[in-house]
């Protein structure tokens, strides 16, 4: 109900701190209170607390990936990338998904080549046996003109999962 009506104040303090006034689980309560922090962070107009609440929203809830795409592209804006990195890891981490594939991508392309591939084989190695791990890998190689090294990547990661991605990048390659 205070979601609806736009009580943010209301859910936070219904879902945070030693004295929770909810009959909801601690699980339940802290994805509430995460994207009540990420919905304060939209409407804030100070910098500084919309930071801050983009960081309460990822830590209550860094499943919310809306959170901590935002913080991210806060931290790129601001040329702090290795923050940037660091929020990105852990959400690929958490679940590769391809918007947090795009943005590291992002991140990586002012690297070099060697730091790129090393880059993308410790975010792959983090989430093996997927097709985004894969995915990560074939387009970094096909960005620096590895066109055999990314055709492999995916024809191993085809063979095993049936994702349209895949299937795009290596019409690409």
């Amino acid at each position: 109900l205070y979601f609806r009506c736009g009580r943010l104040e209301e859910i936070i303090k219904l879902t945070t701190g030693w004295q929770f006034g909810s009959a909801l689980a601690r699980e339940e309560r802290d994805r509430f209170a995460g994207i009540a922090y990420y919905e304060r962070a939209v409407k804030e107009i100070d910098p500084l607390a919309k930071v801050r609440a983009l960081k309460h929203a990822t830590n209550y809830a860094p499943e919310f990936l809306p959170a901590v795409i935002l913080l991210a592209q806060h931290y790129m804006e601001t040329g702090q990338s290795k923050d940037a990195l660091k929020t990105l890891s852990r959400a690929w981490e958490r679940e590769p998904q391809p918007a947090v594939m795009a943005m590291l991508l992002a991140l990586l392309k002012p690297m070099t080549p060697r730091k790129q591939r090393r880059m993308a084989a410790t975010l792959a190695a983090r989430v093996r046996k997927t097709a985004e791990a894969a995915l990560l890998e074939a387009h970094i190689a096909n960005d620096q003109g590895r066109f055999e090294d990314a055709a492999n990547l995916l024809q191993s990661a085809i063979t095993n999962h049936d994702r349209k991605p895949l299937y795009a990048l290596m019409a690409e390659v």
